[in-house]
């Protein structure tokens, strides 16, 4: 897709040609994958789909997996990949019928048979998602309790080009919920238990310490007695976030993972990307400005009468000399990128970017 403003992009998207009957089951249970007919000069019709609605595509995705199977194109060539627990996973069911869980903004997921989770990436990008480069690294030299194993992968593959990822296959996780959810309920818990308990007149002091002060401290009395069951669930998200991206900076041999220390160049373009940035959203801002509500009109135009002032707030990321070292990250890292499966916490959609700058 290429954008009157802005960079192109690259849109992934299975079509299938029902040359016969249109109205399969399938169909018509999903009829919003219909795309358009077609006719050729005899007057025969068939009809364009999107094959992410056809159970029969979605098992082909995965015995590709399983075969390990290579479809050559015109441009490139389609390869599909298994790993390491992919096999044991397998030979444990025999009952892999596919069920798409809908289309989310940047991917299309499908589950077998309670066993697997395939993952198709919708908007792509060359070279290997951080997804499956992360999930593989991890599956090589760390097998991580928080990470779900990555069992497989679909690819495109061109001369002289990145690889560009399609899907990844992991292993499926029942009956859980994400950390942003669980978090809601264990709020409305608090607030049931505050709704019983009698006035103690009990003052609660604001702490005036930092958040690295206070981790340091025994927790007050008042918050166990409140909240004492999250706090435990927060301790091992805790642990499983430590645990991750310690397994991130301990690499001393891959480029593409080893720690690499904060550079006075790497500062500059640090400081130029939010400068950038920050003007672009103020130009974006000033062309919409209009189209607001006009009760919104004075915050906006105060946003913007900031500019240089909000510039000016990253002068320190020029003057102080970072010392920590970069490493991977997660890269989108927020509750709903979490799973609580009622013992532990898995973490999920590795977004990583790479250290280069």
């Amino acid at each position: 897709m290429d954008y009157i403003e802005g960079e192109s992009q690259t849109y992934f998207l299975a079509l299938g040609c029902a040359i016969a009957d249109p109205a399969a089951p399938w169909l018509n249970d999903s009829p919003q994958s219909a795309l358009c007919r077609l006719q050729n000069q005899e007057g025969e019709t068939a009809l364009l789909y999107a094959a992410t609605a056809d159970p029969s595509f979605l098992a082909a995705l995965l015995t590709a997996i399983q075969e390990q199977r290579r479809f050559a194109g015109q441009q490139g060539t389609l390869v599909a990949s298994q790993i390491e627990p992919f096999a044991s996973l397998a030979s444990s069911s025999t009952h892999f019928n596919p069920m798409p869980l809908g289309e989310e903004q940047r991917n299309t997921s499908i589950i077998y048979g309670e066993r697997f989770i395939l993952k198709l990436f919708r908007k792509l990008e060359e070279g290997i998602n951080p997804d499956l480069e992360i999930r593989r690294f991890l599956s090589e030299k760390h097998r991580l309790r928080h990470i779900v194993p990555l069992v497989g992968a679909l690819e495109y593959r061109r001369l002289g080009a990145e690889p560009i990822t399609l899907g990844v296959l992991q292993e499926f996780v029942p009956d859980v919920r994400n950390g942003w959810n669980y978090t809601l309920d264990g709020l409305r818990d608090y607030f049931d238990r505050l709704s019983i308990q009698p006035e103690d007149g009990r003052e609660i002091p604001v702490p005036q310490e930092s958040i690295l002060a206070l981790q340091q401290q025994e927790l007050p009395e008042l918050a166990i007695e409140t909240i004492g069951p999250y706090l435990a669930s927060a301790r091992l998200l805790g642990q499983g976030t430590a645990e991750l991206h310690c397994a991130l900076a301990s690499e001393s041999q891959n480029p593409q993972f080893t720690p690499e220390i904060f550079s006075l160049f790497y500062q500059r373009s640090l400081y130029q990307s939010a400068r950038t940035l920050t003007g672009q959203t103020m130009r974006v801002l000033a062309k919409r400005w209009q189209s607001l509500p006009p009760t919104a009109h004075p915050l906006a135009q105060r946003v913007l009468n900031r500019q240089e002032e909000i510039i000016w707030q990253y002068q320190p990321i020029l003057e102080q000399k970072i010392t920590a070292l970069r490493i991977r990250c997660h890269g989108d890292y927020h509750l709903r990128q979490v799973l609580f499966t009622g013992k532990d916490f898995l973490i999920i959609d590795l977004k990583a970017i790479p250290i280069a700058p």
